[in-house]
């Protein structure tokens, strides 16, 4: 039964990686703004797939802690990214206050991508704890970086 498990994950997370690369390519061939953003949050949807996919198969505390890091860090850009996105098709983006906001949401990306870098070798922002279950091994154990996060 556990096998039937993880093969229908694995081949519906890999279904919607691709369809979400699918998707970065129609966006990025507007080659405009709004597809730009559009396709950098698709690429990053489909990155988050790929790296919980591993964080959830993966055996080894270092690969699982790892691939994690990946999709926090993957998480925000892809909101930023999002941000853009609306912001462009919305015409607010060259009004000051969204980019004070722009510029602040990068800004909180780019730290917490700094924190989840360092989780692996120090861990600053989430630790794991081993459950010797099948999949998804590890379960959270959640310091306050990570709570700020969320």
């Amino acid at each position: 039964m556990n096998g039937i498990l993880i093969y229908g994950f694995v081949t519906a997370t890999t279904v919607l990686i691709l369809i979400d690369m699918y998707y970065a390519v129609k966006a990025f061939f507007k080659r405009d703004k709004q597809g730009r953003y559009l396709g950098l949050s698709a690429v990053a949807a489909a990155a988050i797939c790929l790296s919980y996919l591993v964080s959830v198969l993966a055996k080894d505390y270092f690969i699982a802690s790892i691939a994690s890091s990946i999709y926090f860090s993957l998480i925000d850009w892809m909101l930023v990214w999002l941000i853009h996105f609306c912001l462009v098709y919305t015409g607010y983006d060259g009004k000051k206050i969204h980019r004070v906001i722009r510029t602040i949401a990068i800004a909180y990306s780019s730290i917490e991508t700094i924190f989840f870098a360092i989780n692996p070798f120090k861990e600053i922002v989430i630790s794991y704890t081993d459950t010797k279950a099948a999949i998804a091994r590890y379960t959270y154990d959640m310091h306050a970086l990570y709570e700020i996060h969320l």
